[in-house]
């Protein structure tokens, strides 16, 4: 999956983001609670919430993403053939590997949950407490366990092709606000038309 499949454009009446020292570029918007940690090359994208987890270097985060407490994303493996794991070694701490790690927009990861690094997890994906995501998700799938295993999608294959055909997080949020949530049909409906004419249908 493709960082350009998984972030999108810039929101038209968003600031720039700007770069801090640790490398890290957070869009307008993003809510990061107490205890929360991101570590250095990480991207989050506007209207997300992250409520205390760890956020491993190298990770990229959509729009509209819900975090809970003690998650961990892009976490790192440490090295299995070297003399020690710690990364108090030098040689260790030189082979760790830091893998690009995505994460779509409208993503809700639960408490406790680990995503390994390398790993992408496409739009509108569930992913239930106490998980470990050891590969690919597809977008609007529901996964639970360890390992993490889908259970189902959100929504039926029709309706996730036009969620990811319309990509609603790219829209100013007072539009998205706007919408009927409750009713994803509907939804579809009025995005067609906000696509198509570029204005709220009458």
């Amino acid at each position: 999956m493709a960082i350009a499949d998984l972030i999108a454009p810039e929101i038209a009446d968003l600031p720039d983001p700007q770069e801090d020292e640790y490398g890290n570029v957070l869009e307008a918007h993003v809510s990061l609670r107490r205890g929360t940690e991101i570590q250095g090359n990480c991207r989050v994208g506007a209207y997300s919430s992250i409520n205390g987890a760890t956020i491993y270097p190298r990770t990229t985060i959509g729009r509209y993403c819900s975090i809970a407490r003690g998650a961990a994303i892009g976490a790192p493996d440490h090295p299995l053939d070297c003399l020690g794991t710690s990364l108090a070694l030098t040689k260790a701490k030189a082979v760790l590997q830091l893998k690009e790690t995505f994460l779509g927009s409208d993503v809700w990861v639960g408490a406790n949950v680990v995503v390994l690094g390398g790993v992408s997890v496409g739009h509108g994906a569930v992913i239930g407490a106490g998980a470990v995501v050891t590969k690919n998700v597809e977008p609007y799938a529901v996964i639970v366990g360890v390992p993490a295993r889908l259970v189902r999608h959100r929504f039926p294959p029709e309706i996730v092709a036009d969620l990811l055909a319309l990509r609603w997080w790219e829209l100013d949020h007072d539009v998205v606000d706007a919408l009927p949530h409750d009713d994803v049909k509907e939804c579809i409906h009025v995005l067609k038309v906000i696509r198509r004419d570029g204005v709220l249908p009458a």
